[in-house]
């Protein structure tokens, strides 16, 4: 598949999130945004289809996912770019970006085992049930 393809479906894709978005998680995301805190959404997701919405829609900083990789040509692969955001990869993908943990506050919202590892190196971590 060609990768303007796929980003294209990822803007598609915005769409079918906000009729599924958890209100509660939202507003407090929103929040840290009122408040001038840097939000980062760390996603396992393939980052084309979490940024549209992400970024776009609700005004995240940023955010951080698995990459795909693309060929010369700008075409799909099917292989990833980079690791599978995923558990330990989280932080680490996080640290590349914010380094000097000593210098923030970090608040880490979850819902999944993939975010245990997250959750556990914030100062504040919160799991959404």
């Amino acid at each position: 598949m060609d990768y303007k393809e796929f980003q294209r479906w990822g803007e598609i894709f915005a769409d079918e999130v906000e009729k599924i978005e958890r209100e509660s998680t939202v507003d407090k995301l929103k929040n840290h945004l009122k408040n001038g805190d840097k939000v980062y959404v760390i996603s396992a997701s393939i980052d084309d289809w979490v940024r549209p919405f992400c970024c776009s829609r609700l005004g995240v900083t940023a955010t951080i996912g698995t990459k795909v990789e693309v060929d010369p040509g700008g075409k799909l692969t099917g292989r990833f770019l980079t690791k599978n955001c995923y558990g330990p990869e989280k932080v680490n993908r996080l640290l590349e970006i914010e380094p000097d943990r000593k210098n923030y506050f970090l608040y880490a919202y979850g819902d999944s085992r993939g975010d245990k590892e997250i959750l556990e190196f914030a100062d504040r971590g919160i799991m959404i049930r």
